[in-house]
């Protein structure tokens, strides 16, 4: 399946699962990228999904890349990285800077 084809099938509420299949969290929101503003038009250098887990008191606010994603499948998407490679890399904990307030 093509990067668009599983692109175009991801939802917001839906799981977001590391290679290794730790639940990372739901889909909280779809970023397209900065200039292009469109689903049909994004560019994959800055297009990500923002991922929330955690309950009341232990937020955890995730943004990965949309070159991360592997496969989705029903209520699912998988990406590349295991789930202790996702909590180290820090990139993925700060919100990009074209996303707005």
């Amino acid at each position: 399946m093509s990067q668009g084809g599983v692109i175009d099938q991801i939802r917001e509420g839906m799981e977001v699962l590391s290679s290794d299949g730790q639940k990372l969290g739901k889909i909280k929101n779809i970023w397209y990228g900065a200039a292009s503003g469109m689903s049909s038009a994004y560019s994959d250098e800055e297009s990500c999904i923002e991922v929330r887990s955690g309950g009341l008191f232990s937020k955890e606010t995730l943004y990965i890349p949309f070159r991360e994603i592997v496969d989705v499948s029903g209520n699912n998407v998988k990406i590349k990285a295991d789930a202790q490679t996702v909590h180290k890399n820090p990139a993925w904990h700060t919100k990009p800077s074209w996303i707005g307030q």
